[in-house]
C-alpha cells in the first residue's frame, strides 16, 4: 500500500510538474548564424524568367525559401516553455550557486552562524536579481522607444501578463479553422442576400454616379525606381506573414541583392496590369473583439488578414500613384479624415466639435447622428467599384486593368497554430489588412457626401464611420418637420448603401441632441429619428473616434473616461517602477501615459479650471512615478525637471500648434477655412503681427469653439513665434515661450 501511494504521488508530482513547464514543439531555423557573404553570393546567382509575371514571382518565392533553406534549415526542437529570464546573467548564477551551498551547509549543521551567512547571501542574491533586472529591462525599452510593439511586449513581460490567445471550446484545431472560415464567409454573404432582396436587379446593375465626375484620367500607373522601392521596403513594419519566403528583416539585410528583381516584379505589374495570383491570398486571424464576451459564439471574433509582403510593397507603390492622381486633380471628399496626408480623427473631431459648438452659441440646438455599417469592407462590389473608379475618378487602360486584377480570384483560409482551413474563393469586398483596401473604400463610399450636400446636412467621414449633423432653431421645433432634411438624408444614404451592397445597421444607429442644459430642461430634453424600420432615441452621450460626447457638450464623459484610462497606466507602471532606471521610466510614462492624455484634448479648449484639474492630477503623478516621490511632495519642480507643460498649456500649445498648420497650408481644408487673418486697413507697427480674425461669441460655448479660442490664444503670442519659418522651429518657441511663462519662479 505504501509503495502504490508512493507511486501516485510521484505521478502527480510528474503530471503538476509538466503543467507549470508544458513541452512544445517548435520550428526553428537559426537566422542569426547564416553566413551573411555566402547567403549574399548564392542571392545573386539566383536566375528568372521575366516573360510571364505569375511565374516570375513564383520563382521569386521558390529561390527565396530553397536558399533560406540551404543556410538556416528549419529543424523541429521540442523545448520547455519556462517564464522569461533573460536578465539571468553569469553573476546572478554565481550567487544561487553560493546560496544554495549555505543553504545545504545550514540545513545539515543547523548553526546560528550558517543560518546568519546563508540570509545574507539570499539578500545578496536578491539585490543582485533586482539590479540585473533594472540594467536589462531599462535597456530594452530605451531600445524599443520608437517602436510602440516591442515596447507593449516589454512592459507586459514586466507586468507579468501573457498574451492569451482567446478560442472557442472544440475537439480539433482542423475543424475549428474550417467553421470559422465558412462562418466569416456566410456572414458576407447572408447581408448581400438581405439587401438584394429589398434592391431590384435593375438598380444593381446600373448604379451610376450622377453628382461629380472628372475629365482628369489616370491611363497607367508609372514605373517606379530602385530607390522608391528601397524607401518604401525599409519604411515599412518588419513583419512578417506565413507565405513570405524569407524574413522580412533578413530580407531588408541583403536588399541590395535583391532590390533589382524586387523592382522589376513591382514594374511588370503596373505595366501588364496584372496583380500576380500568388499574391492575392490571405491567411485570416480570428481575434476576440472583447474578453469579456462569449468565446464560444463566432460573431464576437473578427477576421484579421495576413497578406504577403511583397503584395504590400507593390501596393504601396501603386498608392502613391492613386494619391498624386486625387490630389493633383482635387478628387477627394472634402470632408473624409482617413488615410489622407494632413487629416486624423483628431482633426476631424475638432470639425464636428467646432460645429455644435457654434450651433449652441447661436441660441439653437444641433442633432449629431452616427451611422453604423456592417461588415461594411467585405461587403464592396468589384464592379461597382470599378465603374466608379473609371467614371468617377478617371481610372483607365492599365490602371483599371490593374485594379481588376487586383480585385479578382481572391481567397482567403483560416489559419490558426499549424492548422489551416481549406481556401475558400472571395467574389467580393476589399482585403482589410491590405495597403490599398482602406482606400479603395473610401473612394466606394465617396457618393455619400454629394448626397449629404443635396439635403444641406453637414458631415464627417472617417472610413466607415460616417457623421451627420443640423443645427436648429428650438424655438420653433416641431417633431414631425423639423428634422425631415435629416430623415430624408439618412433614408437617402440607406437606399443608395442598398443599391450599392452596403448595408447600413439601423438599430446601432446612434442620434446625440447636442443643447445647453437650459434648452434640454425647459426647451426640448427628448427627440426621434426614424431609421429604416428602427426609431432611434437621443441618449445622453456618444463614443466618437475615441472621444466620448455628451449632450451638453462639456465633455464631462471624456474626461472621465480619460482619467480612467490614465489611472489604469499609471498603476501598470507603478508595479514596474522598481525595475527601471529613471530614464526608462521617462519613456514608458511617455508613451503610455502622455500620448494618452495628449489625444484629442483639443476638446478641452476653454473648459472650466476644475475639469483640467483632474487631468493635472494624473500628470502630477506620472511624474512623482518617474522620480519616486511621495503623493505628498510638491510636483512643480518636477514637472519643471521633466521639460512637461501642465496641461492647460498643453491643450493650448496643441491648438496653436494646428493654428500654424492651417496657416501653412498644412492642415486640412475644413479645418483651415476656419482661420482668418485680419486685414490691416493702415501701415502701423503691429501690421507685422499676424493677428486673425476673432469672431464675436454669445457665450462661452461660443468661446470654447476651435473658430473663436484659437485666434484668442493666437494673437497674444509674440510675433517671432508666429512668423517661425518652419513647424519644428514654431514648436521649440512655443514650448519655450510657455514653459517660461508657467516656471516663472523657476527660471
Amino acid at each position: 500500500m505504501i509503495l502504490e501511494y508512493q507511486t501516485i504521488l510521484l505521478l502527480s508530482a510528474k503530471s503538476s510538474h509538466k503543467n507549470l513547464n508544458p513541452w512544445r514543439s517548435h520550428e526553428i531555423r537559426n537566422i542569426k548564424r547564416i553566413d551573411k557573404v555566402a547567403f549574399n553570393s548564392d542571392l545573386d546567382k539566383l536566375k528568372y524568367d521575366f516573360e510571364n509575371m505569375n511565374t516570375l514571382v513564383q520563382a521569386y518565392n521558390a529561390n527565396l525559401a530553397t536558399t533560406l533553406e540551404n543556410h538556416a534549415p528549419a529543424t523541429d526542437k521540442t523545448i520547455i516553455v519556462r517564464p522569461n529570464t533573460a536578465w539571468y546573467n553569469a553573476e546572478v548564477r554565481h550567487l544561487k550557486v553560493i546560496k544554495r551551498r549555505l543553504e545545504r551547509k545550514w540545513l545539515k549543521t543547523k548553526s546560528g552562524s550558517d543560518w546568519c551567512k546563508y540570509r545574507e547571501q539570499c539578500a545578496l542574491l536578491s539585490s543582485a536579481i533586482n539590479e540585473s533586472k533594472v540594467q536589462f529591462y531599462s535597456q530594452r525599452i530605451i531600445d524599443s522607444e520608437h517602436d510602440m510593439k516591442k515596447l507593449f511586449q516589454t512592459s507586459k513581460c514586466l507586468l507579468g501578463q501573457k498574451t492569451k490567445i482567446v478560442l472557442p471550446d472544440h475537439q480539433s484545431a482542423d475543424s475549428l479553422c474550417e467553421d470559422f472560415n465558412n462562418f466569416f464567409l456566410s456572414k458576407v454573404i447572408k447581408i448581400r442576400n438581405t439587401i438584394t432582396g429589398n434592391c431590384s436587379i435593375e438598380d444593381m446593375q446600373y448604379v451610376k454616379d450622377t453628382y461629380l465626375q472628372t475629365q482628369s484620367k489616370l491611363s497607367n500607373f508609372e514605373p517606379a525606381t530602385e530607390k522608391e522601392v528601397k524607401k518604401i521596403i525599409m519604411n515599412s513594419p518588419s513583419t512578417s506573414c506565413s507565405q513570405d519566403p524569407i524574413p522580412t528583416s533578413l530580407l531588408k539585410e541583403h536588399l541590395d541583392v535583391l532590390l533589382p528583381i524586387i523592382t522589376k516584379i513591382v514594374n511588370s505589374s503596373l505595366d501588364k496590369g496584372i496583380f500576380p495570383d500568388c499574391l492575392k491570398h490571405a491567411n485570416i486571424t480570428p481575434l476576440i473583439k472583447k474578453e469579456n464576451l462569449d468565446k464560444n459564439d463566432m460573431k464576437n471574433y473578427r477576421p484579421v488578414s495576413n497578406l504577403s509582403f511583397l503584395s504590400k510593397v507593390i501596393e504601396r507603390v501603386v498608392l502613391s500613384r492613386i494619391k498624386t492622381h486625387l490630389n493633383k486633380n482635387g478628387l477627394w471628399e472634402k470632408m473624409q479624415s482617413a488615410y489622407r496626408a494632413l487629416n486624423s480623427t483628431e482633426t476631424a473631431l475638432m470639425r464636428v466639435h467646432n460645429d455644435l459648438l457654434k450651433s449652441v452659441d447661436h441660441k439653437h440646438m444641433a442633432v449629431l447622428v452616427l451611422l453604423d455599417l456592417s461588415a461594411a469592407f467585405d461587403t464592396v462590389d468589384h464592379s461597382i467599384l470599378i465603374q466608379r473608379l473609371e467614371n468617377r475618378f478617371g481610372f483607365g487602360n492599365k490602371s483599371l486593368e490593374w485594379i481588376r486584377s487586383y480585385l479578382s480570384d481572391r481567397s482567403q483560409s483560416v489559419k490558426i497554430g499549424k492548422q489551416s482551413s481549406t481556401k475558400q474563393h472571395l467574389s467580393f469586398g476589399v482585403p482589410q489588412g491590405s495597403v490599398l483596401g482602406p482606400l479603395l473604400f473610401s473612394l466606394y463610399v465617396a457618393p455619400i457626401g454629394d448626397i449629404c450636400n443635396q439635403y444641406n446636412i453637414d458631415k464627417m467621414f472617417y472610413a466607415d464611420d460616417t457623421q451627420l449633423y443640423i443645427g436648429f432653431d428650438p424655438k420653433s421645433f416641431i417633431a414631425t418637420t423639423t428634422l425631415t432634411p435629416l430623415e430624408q438624408c439618412v433614408a437617402a444614404i440607406k437606399d443608395w448603401m442598398e443599391k450599392n451592397l452596403l448595408k447600413l445597421n439601423d438599430n446601432k444607429t446612434e442620434l446625440l441632441l447636442v443643447g445647453s442644459k437650459y434648452q434640454h430642461q425647459n426647451v426640448i430634453s427628448s427627440i426621434s429619428l426614424n431609421v429604416g424600420d428602427c426609431k432611434i432615441n437621443n441618449v445622453d452621450s456618444v463614443r466618437n473616434l475615441g472621444a466620448y460626447f455628451d449632450k451638453y457638450l462639456m465633455m464631462d464623459k471624456f474626461i472621465s473616461m480619460k482619467v480612467c484610462s490614465l489611472q489604469m497606466q499609471l498603476r501598470k507602471i507603478q508595479r514596474i517602477r522598481k525595475y527601471l532606471t529613471v530614464s526608462a521610466c521617462k519613456t514608458l510614462i511617455q508613451c503610455f501615459f502622455i500620448s494618452r492624455l495628449d489625444y484629442a484634448s483639443c476638446l478641452l479648449s476653454g473648459l472650466p479650471k476644475y475639469k483640467i484639474a483632474y487631468l493635472q492630477k494624473l500628470q502630477n503623478s506620472a511624474a512623482r512615478i518617474i522620480f519616486q516621490k511621495s503623493r505628498f511632495d510638491s510636483a512643480h519642480h518636477l514637472l519643471y525637471d521633466l521639460h512637461w507643460l501642465p496641461v492647460q498649456f498643453r491643450i493650448d500649445f496643441r491648438i496653436l500648434v494646428y493654428v500654424f498648420k492651417c496657416l501653412n497650408n498644412a492642415a486640412p481644408e475644413y479645418l483651415s477655412e476656419l482661420i482668418i487673418k485680419a486685414e490691416h486697413t493702415r501701415t502701423l507697427r503691429s501690421s507685422s503681427k499676424i493677428k486673425l480674425v476673432q469672431p464675436k461669441d454669445i457665450t462661452s460655448y461660443g468661446h470654447r469653439a476651435f473658430s473663436s479660442y484659437a485666434p484668442t490664444i493666437w494673437n497674444i503670442i509674440p510675433t517671432s513665434i508666429q512668423s517661425a519659418s518652419s513647424e519644428k522651429l514654431f514648436k521649440k518657441l512655443l514650448k519655450t515661450f510657455f514653459f517660461t511663462k508657467y516656471f516663472k519662479d523657476i527660471c
